[in-house]
């Protein structure tokens, strides 16, 4: 196809965002969500706080990968050191390289509000790897990242050279051929991204952009940027970069990243299987939403109303009076002209009770649309004393639906994690170490090549929890306590042991490693963990 071909596939599929995912409401359902209403209106934000709620339940604050392999298929040695190698370096990449944390809240956040959180997985560069542009000096990457003099022309911290990386891409930006019910059965995927000009043409990737010119103009800004749509094609294994309103090509060659289909992962809570699309729970929550504002507003109108009111009979008190009558300081003595009890009354207004109760129903009404208790939503339960079981059984509801939701997460997670493997294992060429064992000084080399795995994986992804220096500290006596008493650990194995607990309490570790130096300069100590051939002092008394 012709770029221009490819533009209008892109609208078709834009149509069918529109039908399925009802984009038009986006920017009411985020103005909603981030409180941004008319001066005259209250708004009582259910959709931030059920939102905040969903999304503290389904992310992972310190997410831990565990690679195991399949207990019914024999694996040598080799594999299964290699397997452990894999969680290691998975765990180094998701914790420390990639953003993943925050990553997974934002795709979380868009699945909440448009129903659909898209992922991105790449790998050296931000706009496209190209393995023919690599640099034998480079660890497997590029430097298509930098212009000919060496200054940047992608500028995103967390993409580093020769690294895979994800991000969330917005789902205003992204199209999906107009037939996709999932990222498994998608023929092409189009993301929408801005670049400026300058960049464009500095990039060594690019071809065909001398006749480029910009074609969007930012607010406040001079039309210096282009608006780019990167095609990734199954059909051709191919990725595409072209420009809005320009006829010719700028990237057209193999995508290296479709090894385990497209480099993409799709969160959706709410997909009925007609569409790639579906609605947000947001979406699902807006007539309750504005129902609320409505209320909150006429509440707020009628306290207004109920205001000290008073109704006096004309020419009935002095203008001096009248102020006097509406100062906030107190009066002793006013005069009327006529009869007190007749010129002068008071004008109320009662705020109705129906108002209050409503908004009860209405939040009622949300939270049981979001299976949410009132526990969850972090209040105290009101209406009467209820019995642990009462609890137990209201929380276990309240889990099922919680429950699937994290499962479809942990499921898009572990779609993450097994697609960077994939990269991992195609591009990581060059030779590597890596220390596997702890605080020990065991190192194994390892390339790409060694994560190849032609086998089925179960990859369990858990929470990790943060540990302090207590815990390590607990954590390390309790490994001493259950692992000294047994007979057949070796001396070697035992000094180990013994090394690990004393590097968890600082002085003392200080205090042995200096005797450690000690005893080795007095003599040495055999691979069993025995010193032998130590200079003994004479003067010890013997026994």
């Amino acid at each position: 196809m012709t770029p221009i071909e490819w533009l209008q596939e892109i609208n078709m599929g834009i149509e069918q965002r529109n039908k399925f995912g009802l984009a038009k409401d986006w920017d009411n359902i985020l103005n909603l969500y981030n409180g941004k209403q008319a001066k005259n209106i209250l708004s009582y934000n259910i959709l931030y706080g059920m939102g905040k709620v969903l999304l503290a339940k389904l992310y992972y604050a310190n997410p831990y990968i565990t690679i195991n392999l399949n207990n019914n298929i024999y694996y040598d040695e080799n594999v299964k050191k290699f397997a452990d190698v894999l969680e290691t370096i998975d765990n180094w990449i998701f914790t420390d390289v990639m953003d993943t944390k925050a990553q997974l809240k934002l795709i979380i956040q868009d699945t909440f509000l448009y129903g659909t959180g898209i992922i991105k997985i790449g790998y050296d560069s931000e706009y496209g790897f190209d393995k023919n542009k690599s640099i034998g000096e480079l660890q497997d990457g590029t430097l298509s990242q930098f212009d000919k003099k060496g200054n940047r022309i992608e500028y995103n911290e967390n993409i580093q050279e020769g690294m895979p990386w994800i991000l969330r891409v917005n789902p205003r930006d992204v199209v999906f051929n107009w037939n996709a019910t999932s990222i498994k059965d998608c023929q092409w995927v189009a993301h929408r991204f801005l670049r400026h000009i300058d960049d464009i043409k500095a990039d060594v990737k690019y071809t065909n952009t001398r006749g480029l010119s910009p074609n969007v103009k930012l607010e406040n800004k001079s039309k210096q940027y282009v608006e780019l749509w990167e095609i990734r094609d199954t059909k051709t294994k191919k990725m595409y970069i072209i420009a809005k309103g320009y006829d010719k090509y700028l990237y057209e060659g193999i995508d290296d990243l479709q090894i385990n289909g497209l480099p993409y992962a799709v969160l959706n809570f709410n997909n009925v299987g007609d569409s790639i699309w579906c609605v947000g729970d947001a979406h699902i929550l807006m007539p309750q939403q504005l129902e609320i504002n409505e209320t909150r507003t006429q509440t707020m109108f009628y306290r207004r109303l109920a205001l000290l009111k008073l109704i006096a009979e004309k020419n009935a008190f002095d203008k001096d009076d009248i102020i006097k009558l509406l100062s906030d300081e107190p009066v002793a003595f006013l005069e009327s002209n006529g009869n007190p009890n007749t010129v002068l009354r008071e004008f109320k207004v009662d705020i109705p009770s129906d108002l209050t109760q409503w908004v009860e129903l209405v939040r009622q009404d949300a939270k049981e649309i979001m299976g949410f208790s009132r526990i969850q939503l972090g209040e105290l339960e009101t209406s009467g004393r209820k019995t642990a079981y009462e609890i137990a059984q209201t929380a276990a509801s309240t889990e099922i639906r919680v429950g699937e939701r994290a499962d479809i997460v942990s499921d898009v997670f572990k779609d993450i994690v097994i697609k960077v493997n994939k990269i991992i294992g195609k591009f990581w060429s060059s030779q590597r170490v890596l220390k596997i064992m702890g605080n020990s000084d065991i190192w194994t080399e390892y390339n790409g090549e060694d994560f190849n795995f032609d086998y089925s994986i179960n990859l369990n992804i858990t929470e990790k929890h943060p540990m302090n220096i207590a815990s390590r500290k607990g954590e390390a006596m309790e490994l001493y306590k259950m692992l000294m008493p047994d007979p057949e650990l070796t001396p070697l194995a035992r000094k180990t042991i013994r090394d690990y607990v004393l590097s968890q309490f600082d002085n003392i570790s200080d205090l042995m490693g200096q005797t450690q130096g000690d005893i080795q300069q007095e003599g040495n100590i055999s691979p069993e963990g025995e010193i032998v051939n130590a200079n003994i002092p004479n003067n010890l008394p013997s026994m």
